[in-house]
This record gives structure tokens, sequence and C-alpha cells, in this order.
């Protein structure tokens, strides 16, 4: 993976986030969307998560959709 799609750090925001890459850190938002490629290894706290990507650590939302591949 290119070293532009990782994002070292914590994001904080009151706006919509997708991701398409790598976050090393958390992430604190209103809406977050995790693309199919994409990873967070940190907390994620937001009203909503759509996650088609990986989380590693706690997530703590209103709402948490999960996408599969294939289904």
């Amino acid at each position: 993976m290119p070293n532009y799609r990782k994002f070292n750090g914590n994001l904080v925001t009151q706006d919509d986030v997708t991701l398409t890459g790598h976050c090393l850190g958390n992430v604190d938002c209103r809406e977050l969307t995790l693309t199919e490629d994409s990873l967070v290894d940190g907390t994620i706290k937001a009203k909503k998560v759509l996650i088609a990507g990986k989380v590693v650590g706690d997530v703590h939302a209103k709402s948490v959709d999960f996408f599969i591949r294939g289904m």
C-alpha cells in the first residue's frame, strides 16, 4: 500500500469521514464509512459507522452496519 494512504495519529472532526486507507489512531467524527480495503487500528467514536474494512479496537456508535463481500 502506498504511504499516502496511511495516516498516523488521531482524527477528530464534526464532519462525515470516508476512509479508504489505514488509520493508526483514533477516529472521532459524525459518520464514518470504512471502505473494503480500509483499516482503523484504534477507537472509533461516531453516531453512525459503516464497516466494509477492518477495525482493530473499540467502536462506540449509535448505529453500526457491516458490509460483507460476497453476500
